[in-house]
């Protein structure tokens, strides 16, 4: 039953293998930046912000109020015969207003108003002499300003709100920049172990037809009587050995190709994909000062925190303004005039400012506590010294993170130079094997040592290549030029 899986595993890997599909590092770049959820989600964060702004910014807006009402009214009165009489009106007001809030606190009003009335009643009480008056037509046009003189004055206080979403806005954007950055990373290095893990696979393929070739070369040679069974058994028990190294090779590869679709967010597909062609890229060498320097200046997460201390400290500077004692200015001025039957004379009375009218006053609000004003502050003296806190532990996690890429990245160039030499000493000493074997003055065992020791060292190459590129795509995004590299591809 083992024997029956194994063998459609091995169908099923080998026909996967051969459909494929051929992925180059740019074209997984490319599919990252356009499919990840997750940085959809970020760049739909920084879209939101960016209409937050656009909605504080309106908050200063000129805004205009147009009302109608219409009013019929009856008065009972008392009347000099013992009774009462009833005098009737109705008004119709239309007005339009326009108001201006401006940063600083000042508030502007024009108000236009346009009043038609009319009354009836008795003349006098006990009267049977009905009046009728009307119907009037005024026109007043009043201008109204407010200046707050403590709560609610000045920039600081008026655009605080708008400077906090100005901030919202950037570190929405670094959020953004800082996932697209992590999704590269992610990719770049599942491309990589991708690669690694099909390098790995040709490497066991080979070693198991070398061994298979051996196989048969042996039975052969005991088919002619010119070797003994032993040596059949030992590449038997080789070809078995590499067998099982195959198909786990082959499980690694699928397992890294989910990874790899997961990370450019197609979902983990089990669909093979191809990047045998590619080449890891060259190692660049490296400026630790540099590096460190710019891991502490472009680090997306020690940006964004930036903008959160700035955000604390905006806040601070208009901390507990709602519970400050209120001192506000108010003044009005007006011109009016009313015409009996048309609109005539209101219009000459406008003109000539005959009725003016005006007002100036103050209005003082004192809480009678101060502990909501001091609570308030306080807390926004706590939240500046969290976001300084919090600013310099990612300080401290940026470099401890960086200096342990570039102790990785540096002994992985180590080790590529001495598994390069390994390499190259068991492939002269595999050669050297074989030639033996086949002039009888080595054994299989001797052999297959040497096939092992290559095997490893080649293996061992390829692994520490890996090691190093990931190590250059790790500290590139833990310094910010991972993304602006790839996107000005």
């Amino acid at each position: 039953m083992s024997e029956l899986f194994r063998s459609s595993w091995l169908v099923l890997m080998v026909s996967t293998a051969a459909l494929a599909q051929p992925l180059t590092e740019q074209a997984a770049v490319d599919a990252t930046l356009r499919g990840n959820a997750t940085l959809r989600a970020a760049m739909t964060d920084a879209k939101q912000s960016a209409e937050n702004v656009r909605a504080e910014s309106a908050r200063y807006r000129p805004r205009l109020l147009l009302d109608g009402t219409g009013t019929t009214q009856q008065t009972p009165n008392l009347n000099t015969s013992g009774g009462t009489t009833t005098q009737s009106s109705q008004t119709l007001v239309f007005g339009a207003e326009l108001a201006q809030t401006f940063s600083f606190g000042t508030t502007l009003d024009l108000r236009v108003e346009n009043r038609i009335t009319r009354s009836s009643g008795p003349l006098f009480g006990g009267s049977t002499d009905l009046f009728t008056l009307g119907p009037g037509y005024g026109l007043s046009a009043r201008l109204s300003v407010t200046q707050p003189l403590l709560r609610g004055f000045g920039d600081e206080v008026g655009l605080a709100a708008l400077r906090a979403e100005l901030l919202n806005r950037k570190e929405s954007e670094r959020a953004r920049d800082g996932t697209a950055s992590e999704s590269l990373s992610a990719t770049l290095q599942a491309y990589w172990e991708l690669w690694y893990a099909q390098r790995a696979l040709g490497i066991q393929q080979e070693a198991r037809e070398f061994a298979k070739q051996q196989l048969d070369e042996a039975r052969r040679k005991v088919s002619a009587g010119s070797a003994a069974d032993f040596d059949v058994l030992t590449w038997e028990t080789r070809v078995a050995e590499l067998e099982q190294n195959v198909l786990s090779a082959q499980v690694n590869v699928t397992q890294r190709t989910v990874e790899l679709r997961r990370a450019v967010g197609e979902g983990g597909s089990l669909a093979a994909l191809d990047v045998s062609a590619a080449t890891p890229p060259a190692l660049r060498p490296v400026d630790g000062e540099v590096v460190l320097q710019q891991a502490q200046q472009a680090s997306y997460s020690i940006a964004r925190l930036q903008l959160s201390l700035e955000r604390a400290e905006t806040t601070l500077r208009s901390a507990a303004d709602a519970t400050r004692p209120r001192l506000d200015a108010q003044a009005w001025v007006q011109t009016q005039g009313l015409g009996n039957q048309s609109y005539e004379g209101t219009f000459q009375q406008l003109g000539a400012f005959s009725n003016v009218s005006g007002n100036v006053g103050l209005t003082f609000e004192l809480p009678l506590s101060g502990e909501q004003h001091e609570a308030q502050l306080g807390s926004a003296r706590l939240a500046v010294t969290a976001a300084r806190d919090r600013l310099e532990a990612a300080r401290q996690q940026a470099l401890a993170d960086t200096q342990v890429e570039l102790s990785t990245l540096s002994q992985a160039v180590q080790n590529i130079a001495l598994a390069e030499t390994s390499a190259e000493v068991s492939e002269r000493s595999a050669e050297a094997q074989r030639r033996r074997l086949k002039n009888g003055a080595a054994t299989s065992l001797e052999v297959r040592e040497a096939e092992d020791a290559l095997r490893r060292a080649r293996l061992s190459v390829e692994r520490e290549r890996i090691n190093a590129v990931k190590a250059q795509v790790r500290l590139a995004h833990l310094t910010g030029n991972l993304l602006p590299t790839w996107s000005s591809r």
